[in-house]
């Protein structure tokens, strides 16, 4: 008999509890561990897997956000340095500090600090 056939979980539960009642009594002790281990399996350790198994999906895609996020960061951080450097260039051939900010879109500040480090 396969006990993990059983549909009827009080059926079921009452069956395991008959074993294990019996087990150290009358069953081979490798039959009773392969029950304990079954026990083990019960709703609640299934329910406790898929909880570790969820956590563990999420951090995963916490962890894989974050990088993602960081290499957008990276992205925007390369981007801007880049145009600070078209700023600092188009400043140095005699463009205008509005046309800088039209063309760049950078703040006013950040065309004058840049204009200073010419100077």
């Amino acid at each position: 008999m396969n006990i993990k056939k059983i549909e009827d979980k009080t059926i079921r539960d009452f069956t395991i509890a008959g074993i294990l009642t019996a087990a150290f009594k009358f069953i081979d002790q490798k039959y009773v561990k392969k029950v304990e281990e079954w026990i083990k399996m019960t709703d609640l350790a299934r329910y406790f897997e898929e909880e570790k198994e969820n956590y563990a999906n999420k951090k995963v895609k916490e962890a894989v956000k974050e990088v993602l996020n960081k290499t957008a960061k990276e992205k925007e951080e390369a981007l801007n340095e880049k145009t600070k450097e078209f700023a600092k260039n188009v400043l140095s051939l005699g463009m205008d500090i509005l046309n800088v900010m039209k063309v760049t879109g950078l703040t006013k500040a950040e065309v004058l600090k840049i204009q200073k480090e010419i100077n």
